[in-house]
């Protein structure tokens, strides 16, 4: 029997880099962002509004929290922003290494530099898009407005919303390389 052949070692060809770029690829639609915006929300949404219903309840009892539950939640904003933004990078820790959130996975899409097309790392995604929207948000009289102007950027031309630009990211679809 020849030596030069064996049917169990492993494939010789290389699996492509993240740092490579993907070439040109077509950004995604307004709507497939807003959809993988909207699965993110609402995996976050199922996981936080339990937790903090009984974080309340534990902290201050229930009878007094079904009176006022408007006093305990605007008190609390930092706490539950902080806590919001921890758990999105928990649950999309995975996901973030390949410039992706679930629903950008889920809808085939990928966050990518602007200028040469590789994938965003995941230090960068954190603290130039994440992390400033984050904090702006949680601004008193103007986050939640700021945060609306920031969304509403995608009816742009380019289609790049403020945490695109100030990153120096787009979002790109992948759909034409994995069909």
């Amino acid at each position: 029997m020849s030596d030069d052949f064996n049917p169990y070692a492993a494939p010789l060809t290389e699996k492509p880099s993240r740092e490579e770029p993907l070439g040109e690829l077509p950004l995604a639609t307004r709507w497939r962002r807003f959809c993988a915006a909207m699965i993110d929300t609402l995996i976050l949404m199922v996981i936080m509004v339990p937790t903090a219903f009984l974080f309340a309840i534990y902290l201050v009892g229930l009878a007094e929290f079904l009176q006022n539950p408007e006093a305990y939640i605007n008190s609390n904003e930092l706490l539950w922003g902080g806590a919001a933004f921890l758990l999105s990078l928990a649950v999309n820790w995975v996901f973030m290494a390949n410039g992706q959130t679930i629903g950008k996975y889920w809808l085939r899409m990928r966050i990518v530099m602007r200028e040469d097309g590789r994938v965003c790392s995941r230090s960068h995604n954190i603290f130039l898009r994440m992390l400033p929207m984050q904090i702006v948000s949680m601004i008193p009289g103007i986050g939640s407005f700021l945060v609306l102007i920031d969304c509403l950027m995608i009816f742009r031309k380019s289609r790049l919303t403020l945490h695109d630009d100030l990153a120096k990211t787009k979002v790109v679809d992948l759909r034409p390389v994995i069909s």
